[in-house]
């Protein structure tokens, strides 16, 4: 999106808790340099530096979750970077609720575009607000190819990675 030039738009959760930690240090309205994301696994590709400002911050934010059900995000942080709201966690979930950004004064409602880090589990929740919902691929550990996953210890073939039809 940074690439594009594409602004007015909402991006999370993005699990870094060394980002979400600095922008709590840093306090709301600090703006700062953050390195994003990108410091686990070379999988996860790699980590994008942002001039943010920081927008909210909630200590043990819990987000609804399936059937209303509470899921904890952990200390979370809403920072801002070229026209861009990005939501840091520091407990790794999927976006289900929407709440996820409002709860930190995201307003969904108000962007041209809303990017969600989940398979399928935003959903239920994120159809209601959306226009289009647009699945996109990624590499990363929870990819939709299986085979480009490097297992070292998995006898493979076994289906469906390594299967053919």
């Amino acid at each position: 999106m940074v690439e594009r030039g594409i602004t007015n738009a909402a991006l999370g959760p993005m699990w870094d808790p060394i980002a979400v930690r600095i922008a709590f240090d840093a306090g709301v309205g600090a703006k700062l340099t953050m390195r994003i994301g990108g410091k686990i696994s070379p999988l996860s590709g790699d980590p994008i530096d942002l001039e943010c400002t920081v927008k909210a911050l909630q200590r043990d934010l819990v987000m609804t979750g399936l059937a209303g059900t509470p899921v904890l995000m952990g200390d979370s942080a809403l920072v801002e970077a070229n026209g861009i709201e990005i939501v840091l966690i520091t407990l790794r979930n999927q976006a289900m609720g929407t709440d996820l950004f409002t709860q930190l004064g995201c307003d969904l409602a108000a962007k041209k575009i809303v990017v969600v880090k989940s398979s399928q589990h935003f959903y239920a929740s994120y159809s209601k607000v959306a226009r289009h919902v647009i699945y996109a691929g990624a590499p990363g550990a929870v990819t939709l190819d299986l085979n480009t996953l490097p297992y070292r210890k998995a006898r493979l073939p076994k289906w469906p990675i390594g299967a053919t039809a």
